[in-house]
């Protein structure tokens, strides 16, 4: 799965220069995550899909900072994301939690302070949640070792506990695109680090 996340300013020619360049670089599925609800959202990906030549599953998901207001928006799309936070992972309504590792609280003695606990994990795979990971921030961590042993922790609970788990690019730009083997090779490698 490919995350790409949008501009508000993005235009149709843009966009569909990233599908096409998401296409050569092998992903099946794109989410576009779009900052802020618009009414010319949609028309935008169609616009850019007729301008592209992609063939990958096409979804979109809105980015909502209050978990609580994302009932408002789940008939204009099919994902709606927030970050990992309590009211993100007891809300119904969100399905996707964006990068739980990167929170500012410090470690602990004998375990990373990686964003998820049990309890977490149990609402999320009640409510049928899913996990993304993005490697722009990993890209851009000030400690990527600590951040890699908080992905790593993550990748192991979300296998214990049965919830999907994902590390995606989280692209804003053509140049933080990654290629989907490179993707699923750290997702691959993250358990045994």
């Amino acid at each position: 799965m490919e995350l790409l996340l949008l501009d508000p300013k993005e235009t149709p020619a843009s966009l569909a220069e990233r599908l096409d360049l998401a296409h050569l670089l092998h992903h099946d599925e794109i989410l576009l995550l779009f900052p802020t609800h618009d009414a010319n959202n949609q028309k935008l990906v169609a616009e850019a899909r007729e301008r592209s030549a992609l063939r990958a599953n096409l979804t979109t998901a809105l980015f909502v900072t209050d978990a609580n207001r994302a009932r408002s928006f789940k008939k204009h799309y099919r994902h709606i994301a927030a970050t990992a936070s309590r009211a993100a992972f007891e809300s119904r309504d969100v399905t996707l939690i964006l990068d739980p590792e990167t929170s500012t609280r410090d470690d602990f003695m004998h375990h990373r302070n990686s964003g998820l606990n049990q309890v977490l994990l149990a609402f999320a795979k009640q409510r049928g949640q899913r996990i993304l990971t993005t490697t722009r921030k990993l890209l851009d961590a000030n400690k990527p070792d600590v951040l890699l042993g908080r992905m790593r922790q993550n990748s192991a609970w979300c296998a214990k506990y049965g919830v999907p788990y994902d590390v995606v690019s989280g692209a804003r730009t053509l140049w933080e695109q990654r290629d989907a083997k490179d993707l699923q090779a750290l997702e691959r490698v993250l358990p045994t680090l």
